[in-house]
């Protein structure tokens, strides 16, 4: 650490010595500390770079990135790695997910002239996260067509990717449940990206209240994410206009885009509340609502 830190010192006095060099002139960045997966490895790692952050050398910055999801992931495993980062830096910034005019900047610095309902369509894919942003509308604008036809392929191909996730989950926990085979047969003859379809498979469980415990956590997650993006092409296919669009754009609330955005951060943290969000937007535009699984069926609002 002596060495390190020599070595810092060094560094700085030659760095501060060239023209037009900021303060602090050495940055050093750890970044996606959440990528640890153990919050007791995590926990450990912070406490043994704390030397670092110590260093009494002028001119010398660390930052650490950890997701906010990340943070309440570990919490929710009863380690307090929270209380390990408020008293290992001297100051935390939480930064938000991206709203829609967040969303809009990012887009028109990147592409040209792209319409408004596309900027909704991929701010509300997303979930608020400019790298996320990015790659959607790479996918929004690869093949050019109809606001309807482009989010089906968009959501053709996040259904691929979740259908590919639920085969992973299972093979992982190596659940051997009779149920597991059905959750999964379930998911594969619904995974296309039609609105009825979706919904249907959202309200129609195949996993029955009381079963394993684990898998009834699959099957919230996975069909909750389904009755999001049933919920995204039903609001971006062939009947979204003007009036659509200044709902989205232009409200507060339950009804704004921003809030099924939240929807896809929401699964991370509790994906009954990003169930219970989804039909919130839903009931705000007047669309039917399904229940979460153990709640019972559709519901007609």
């Amino acid at each position: 650490m002596h060495e390190f830190g020599e070595f810092l010192r060094t560094t700085i006095t030659c760095v501060s010595r060239m023209p037009d060099i900021a303060t602090p002139s050495v940055v050093i960045v750890l970044d996606e500390l959440d990528k640890i997966l153990s919050p007791e490895e995590a926990q450990e790692f912070v406490n043994e770079v704390k030397a670092l952050f110590n260093l009494d050398v002028p001119g010398f910055l660390f930052l650490v990135s950890v997701s906010e999801d990340a943070l309440a992931s570990f919490e929710r495993r009863g380690l307090p790695v929270r209380d390990a980062f408020d008293s290992a830096f001297d100051m935390i910034f939480r930064l938000d997910h991206l709203r829609l005019p967040d969303a809009r900047a990012v887009l028109g610095a990147r592409v040209f002239g792209l319409p408004d309902p596309f900027v909704c369509l991929c701010h509300c894919l997303a979930g608020g996260l400019p790298r996320e942003l990015i790659r959607i509308a790479r996918l929004v604008t690869a093949e050019p067509g109809p606001l309807d036809a482009v989010c089906r392929r968009v959501v053709e191909e996040d259904l691929k990717g979740k259908l590919a996730g639920l085969r992973t989950v299972v093979a992982r926990e190596a659940y051997d449940h009779v149920r597991t085979s059905d959750l999964v047969r379930h998911v594969e003859a619904h995974a296309v990206p039609d609105a009825h379809v979706l919904l249907s498979a959202a309200a129609r469980p195949p996993i029955p209240p009381g079963d394993d415990a684990g898998l009834q956590r699959v099957q919230l997650e996975t069909l909750g994410y389904l009755y999001y993006l049933g919920t995204v092409r039903e609001v971006f296919g062939d009947g979204f206009g003007e009036d659509e669009l200044a709902r989205g754009r232009d409200s507060e609330g339950d009804a704004s885009f921003d809030t099924l955005t939240s929807v896809r951060q929401l699964f991370a943290v509790n994906a009954r509340l990003a169930w219970l969000t989804v039909s919130a937007f839903r009931e705000a535009w007047g669309l039917d609502v399904v229940a979460p699984p153990e709640a019972g069926d559709v519901s007609a609002r």
